[in-house]
């Protein structure tokens, strides 16, 4: 009997732990997620966004986006910075709304949320369109009013509105090439002392095939990477002629070429009047200043690119050294366990 009951009681402290788990916790957690979602004020994927629209207290801006690469097509025909353009569309697709409100149409403007907001919309793929204004900050907290029509404001983080109400300098690519260091299989160069090419033979291996020899692959490592981490400093939109630049038919040229045989190149000019910067240029429409350390590095001779190692091997690899000098030829023998031996008189070296 007493077994009986104590498997009555079993069951039911089982039925009652799903009942907890079911209603109590598994109730709790989904309408906690269910809460959340309902608080967020876009629902897009970043992935499927082809336009992006922005009005902010520096200009108007339009950026595109083409083969998963985002473009700024307002107010300047330019790369947009992948980093800072992302950073505001994650802000954009996570924003949580913290409180809500209604209030009149005639009243927006009390909030910030009139024809001075900060208005950005999205379109995606499918030609969905979605926007937000982002108004004044709130009286208290760091939080600050947006609206999506005339009658609902909400409250959201103040990080949201200063990651969209940037200059367009922030809103540029500031890259000197676009390449993944390790998928380039070619740099070609063109500078006042000729015409030649460096190539990536593979492990690594650097070639200068018009002289058939070996590159020096530690510089040529520094090389890619300071292009590869150096940015953009100042923008020049308003010039008229290339070659006040010096970037004309004189200019420095680097090109890289990935294995894919995508091709990026950069022209470097002139010193500028002031600073240690030089001017450089991708494209004809946009003139920039870039460090003067990297046209300093490029504009060498082919000699400076040769590997001037006398022979290439491991200390710790050799097993023999075979030497002819006036005196003879002979060979030293590595033994192991750093016993060197002299084969023509079988006596250790």
């Amino acid at each position: 009997m007493k077994l009986k009951n104590t498997l009555v009681l079993l069951g039911l402290l089982v039925v009652l732990s799903g009942y907890v788990y079911m209603v109590e916790i598994k109730g709790a957690k989904e309408k906690k997620e269910a809460q959340e979602a309902s608080q967020q004020l876009f629902h897009f994927v970043q992935d499927s966004l082809t336009q992006v629209t922005l009005h902010n207290d520096y200009g108007d801006f339009t950026f595109v986006r083409r083969n998963k690469i985002w473009y700024l097509e307002k107010p300047v025909s330019d790369l947009a910075s992948e980093s800072n353009l992302g950073s505001a569309l994650d802000n954009l697709e996570t924003v949580k709304y913290k409180t809500r409100f209604t209030i009149k149409p005639e009243e927006v403007g009390e909030y910030g949320l009139g024809a001075k907001a900060l208005r950005v919309a999205v379109v995606d793929n499918q030609q969905n369109r979605d926007s937000l204004r982002i108004g004044d900050d709130t009286p208290v907290g760091s939080d600050v009013y947006a609206a999506k029509v005339d009658t609902v404001v909400y409250t959201i983080p103040r990080y949201v509105k200063i990651s969209w109400n940037k200059k367009l300098f922030d809103f540029r690519d500031r890259n000197l090439l676009l390449f993944e260091k390790d998928d380039v299989q070619k740099v070609v160069l063109k500078n006042p002392y000729g015409k030649f090419a460096v190539e990536n033979r593979g492990e690594d291996t650097w070639w200068l095939p018009e002289i058939d020899r070996r590159a020096d692959e530690r510089r040529i490592g520094k090389l890619l990477t300071e292009l590869k981490t150096s940015r953009i400093k100042e923008f020049i939109d308003d010039y008229r002629s290339l070659k006040k630049y010096g970037l004309g038919a004189k200019a420095l040229r680097v090109a890289v070429v990935d294995n894919q045989q995508n091709r990026d190149s950069l022209r470097i000019g002139d010193d500028t009047p002031v600073g240690s910067d030089v001017y450089a240029a991708k494209v004809d429409t946009v003139v920039y200043t870039i460090p003067r350390y990297v046209k300093i590095s490029w504009n060498k001779k082919l000699f400076d690119f040769r590997d001037r190692n006398l022979l290439l091997f491991e200390k710790d690899d050799v097993q023999k050294v075979v030497l002819k000098n006036p005196y003879g030829k002979f060979a030293v023998e590595n033994r192991g366990e750093d016993t060197w031996w002299l084969p023509e008189i079988d006596r250790r070296a």
